[in-house]
């Protein structure tokens, strides 16, 4: 009798893994709420009889959870450069890609660095999302969000004592890879970027008014001063 009194459930060793990431403890709960599709993304919100827009406003589509952190335009491009510079062989398109491809077996030596950097990327993604939807903050290149990720990267550094110093060297490749774009490449992303970015506004009537704005700016000679500062 008292082993089933005291029997606590059958644990998830996946989620224990979040809560022992060293990593600030909203961030935490952002992180299971992502697992468990609890994020206050407009699919969910709906489902509680929200009459918004279901559209992300990276990207014109159906604002999930997979779409919010992996498969808009600004998250793939996000993760292409964790992958590239991380040596993976594919970026993640969904938490299930990303449990199953990166995380691999529960409780591995390697998944509290992973947990590390899905928090950094996902946080900022979600930050950076929010600054749109709610201050209409522009983001006018992917390198604003990958800025954001390094930022919460060096400061959850300091969370770890035991993974310091293979976290100093994620931190010094991610750092390295996003010096060694060049201006072709940044071009082009930045042009595809910002394809990206007027349908996404032209999809949305709230943001018509935005969309002027940043006409009116490229067409003024913004483009090549842009350019030059990615």
């Amino acid at each position: 009798m008292y082993r089933y009194i005291t029997f606590s459930g059958v644990v998830d060793v996946r989620m224990m893994e979040i809560w022992k990431s060293k990593v600030p403890l909203k961030v935490q709960i952002f992180l299971w709420m992502a697992w468990h599709d609890r994020i206050q993304t407009a699919q969910q919100l709906r489902k509680r009889n929200w009459n918004g827009s279901k559209v992300s406003k990276y990207c014109g589509k159906e604002e999930t959870v997979d779409r919010l952190l992996f498969q808009c335009p600004i998250a793939m491009v996000t993760w292409c450069w964790v992958r590239d510079n991380l040596g993976w062989s594919k970026s993640p398109t969904s938490i299930k890609t990303f449990q199953e491809n990166c995380l691999g077996t529960a409780g591995g030596s390697r998944n509290n660095m992973l947990w590390w950097i899905i928090a950094s990327v996902g946080w900022a993604l979600q930050k950076t999302r929010n600054d749109l939807v709610f201050s209409n903050v522009i983001v006018k290149s992917p390198k604003q969000v990958v800025y954001k990720s390094l930022g919460f990267l060096k400061q959850w550094t300091k969370l770890s004592k035991e993974d310091w110093s293979r976290m100093e060297g994620v931190l010094l490749k991610l750092k390295e890879g996003l010096s060694s774009w060049s201006n072709a490449s940044n071009e082009g992303l930045f042009f595809l970027f910002l394809l990206c970015e007027l349908w996404c506004l032209y999809r949305s009537y709230r943001s018509r008014s935005l969309l002027l704005v940043v006409l009116c700016y490229f067409l003024g000679g913004g483009v090549r001063r842009c350019l030059w500062r990615v």
